[in-house]
């Protein structure tokens, strides 16, 4: 009996004697429905996850942020590299940022050494055993300072996860409006005013009276803040601009001596309100400290950076306890992509240092000293090769391979460079140089 003739039957049966039959019922339906197999060849057709590869690591290391760049494989290969799995997370006592990444194995033997000044104390990367198709591999770094003090983001460009951890730098305390700011009443409300220099002690003046000038001097600003002016006596000239030191003069001689007297005041020394700037700046110095003045003013006043000057300046300012503290500016931020939040206003005594940028590479192969090494900016990979003790007996310097951060590879021929027929390639901080032997 067929299929068919038997679902006949089963409507045609008195109700009692469905449930005798309705097992057979059920068989004679199930192919039309999926086909009975058994529960271990259902789970082979099911699709499996991709299986997902470590197999390289490489450090991004700057002053203030650390970038790890995890290279991958997938199994089985596809024409789009699919999402790889994973979830990041933070830890205290001590600061660690973890990345834990499922249906991961990793195949990486041996990091590279690292500058533990730049924040990174530990790096850890491993997969959980035994895994077959479920493994699990773990990422953590381990940081010196409070998780407080860092921000992280995590990214996936195809075949490259890259973790980006930034340190939060912390503002200078702004100008306090009586140290070497003082708001001015009178100044205009419009219209951009020009920078003024407010007295203080050791400031040197120069006060010229037209009426009387038998009584034209030159005077240097007490540590009380005052001058003794004849023929009127003690004044304070503190914290005021010279024109209202002019203005405090004519009062006193027109009450006193002259109907309409002129008056003028020069300074003839700056001591009081200074900054200076050194590094690798044009003109670097001590130059004196006008209201309003800022670090993008103060390095335009210099001249600007010099060739090689680093991404990052340092502000020390003194603090109440009169003990310097140091902030961190980005200047690759400032100058390159405008950010004025980076442009603080400067107070009295502040040094601002900007040093040369330092990158470190890693050079391998048949060098005298294999390792890390680091240059000031530009760091180029002759003087890269060099800093490496130079090449050994047996290197090829015809066949110079440069792999950067991003995986690409070039081929320099540093016996060109060195003859000078071919120009020097300069690096960039976290690549790597391999200096190959020569078989002959």
């Amino acid at each position: 009996m067929n299929l068919k003739s038997q679902r006949y039957v089963v409507l045609s049966l008195r109700p009692d004697r469905r449930i005798a039959l309705l097992p057979y019922c059920l068989i004679a339906v199930l192919p039309y429905g999926r086909p009975l197999m058994p529960a271990g060849a259902l789970a082979q057709q099911e699709p499996k996850p991709p299986q997902f590869e470590i197999r390289n690591l490489t450090l991004a290391l700057q002053e203030q942020s650390i970038g790890v760049i995890l290279r991958l494989n997938i199994r089985p290969r596809s024409e789009e590299f699919p999402a790889l799995p994973y979830n990041a997370f933070t830890l205290q006592n001590p600061t660690r940022i973890v990345v834990d990444f499922s249906y991961t194995r990793h195949r990486v033997r041996k990091f590279l050494e690292w500058d533990k000044s730049t924040g990174l104390r530990d790096l850890r990367l491993s997969t959980q055993e035994p895994c077959r198709d479920t493994c699990t591999t773990r990422l953590v770094l381990e940081l010196e300072a409070p998780l407080a003090q860092w921000r992280y983001e995590t990214r996936q460009d195809k075949d490259q996860f890259i973790l980006q951890v930034q340190r939060v730098r912390p503002r200078p305390p702004q100008v306090p409006a009586g140290n070497v700011v003082r708001r001015d009443t009178q100044e205009p409300s419009a219209g951009l005013a020009a920078p003024k220099y407010y007295l203080g002690p050791g400031d040197q003046i120069e006060i010229n009276i037209f009426e009387l000038p038998d009584f034209n001097m030159t005077l240097r600003v007490a540590p009380d803040g005052t001058i003794s002016v004849a023929p009127i006596g003690r004044i304070r000239v503190a914290g005021m601009t010279v024109q209202q030191v002019e203005e405090t003069l004519r009062k006193h001689l027109q009450e006193r001596y002259i109907q309409d007297p002129h008056v003028s005041v020069n300074i003839r020394e700056f001591e009081s309100q200074r900054y200076t700037i050194v590094g690798a700046v044009r003109s670097p110095g001590s130059f004196p400290l006008y209201r309003g003045k800022t670090l993008i003013m103060a390095l335009a006043e210099v001249g600007g950076l010099a060739e090689g000057a680093g991404l990052t300046a340092y502000l020390y300012r003194l603090d109440e306890k009169g003990q310097y503290e140091r902030y961190v500016i980005d200047l690759h931020r400032l100058l390159h992509e405008g950010d004025i939040t980076e442009d603080v206003s400067l107070a009295a005594g502040d040094i601002v240092v900007v040093p040369r940028g330092v990158i470190q590479v890693y050079v391998y192969g048949a060098v005298q000293r294999p390792g890390i090494v680091q240059g000031a900016r530009p760091l180029t990979v002759l003087q890269a090769i060099l800093l490496a003790g130079g090449p050994s007996d047996r290197a090829s310097l015809g066949g110079v391979r440069i792999i950067r951060t991003d995986g690409k590879v070039e081929k320099v021929d540093v016996g060109d460079i060195m003859r000078g027929t071919q120009k020097d390639v300069e690096l960039s901080a976290g690549d790597r140089v391999f200096v190959p032997e020569s078989l002959f």
